[in-house]
C-alpha cells in the first residue's frame, strides 16, 4: 500500500500486483479484503494505468476451494474496474511445486509469460506437455499431500 503513490511510482503505464498466500491459513477473509484494498488504491491513484492482478497460485497446504473462492471473488471485483485485468495461471498446479509451496525455477518463465501476455494485451496460450514447451524437472519422491491433484504442469 505504501508504494502505491505517485511519489514512489510516478506515472506508470502498468502495475502488476501479485500476492502470495502465506497469510491464508489463519486470515482468509482478511487476505481477500486486503487485496481488494490494494486494487482499490491502485485504481483510484492510477486511473489511467493498466493494472494486472495475478490470481492466487496453488499450494498443497491450502485447500484448493479456498484459493478458488478468493480467485472468484477477485474476478467479480475486478470485472467492475475497466483498467484492471486478471492474470490467471491455468498451467500452474501442484505438480509445479518443489516444496509444496514454491515453484520449480523452470516453471517461473510460464508464470512470467502469463503476466506479460496480460500486461501487453496478447492472447495467452496454454502449453501442453505433448509439445514439450512446459515441462518441469523430474520430481523428487515425496509423500502425497492432502490436497494434491494429479494434473500436469
Amino acid at each position: 500500500m505504501e508504494l502505491l503513490n505517485e511519489t514512489q511510482l510516478g506515472s506508470p503505464s502498468h502495475i502488476i500486483i501479485h500476492t502470495g498466500t502465506n497469510e491464508l491459513h489463519a486470515q482468509q477473509e482478511r487476505v481477500a479484503k486486503s487485496l481488494n484494498k490494494v486494487i482499490e488504491k491502485a485504481t483510484s491513484t492510477f486511473p489511467n494505468t493498466k493494472i494486472v492482478v495475478s490470481t492466487l497460485l496453488p499450494r498443497t497446504d491450502i485447500h484448493p476451494a479456498t484459493i478458488q473462492r478468493i480467485n472468484a471473488s477477485l474476478s467479480r471485483d475486478c470485472a467492475l474496474k475497466p483498467n484492471v485485468h486478471l492474470a490467471h495461471h491455468p498451467t500452474l498446479n501442484l505438480d509445479c511445486l518443489y516444496d509444496h509451496v514454491q515453484f520449480y525455477k523452470e516453471v517461473i518463465p510460464s508464470f512470467a509469460k502469463t503476466l506479460k501476455d496480460v500486461s501487453l494485451g496478447r492472447q495467452t496460450t496454454i502449453s501442453h506437455r505433448s509439445n514439450g514447451a512446459a515441462r518441469t524437472p523430474p520430481r523428487p519422491i515425496r509423500h502425497p499431500m492432502r490436497f494434491r491433484d494429479k494434473a500436469p504442469c
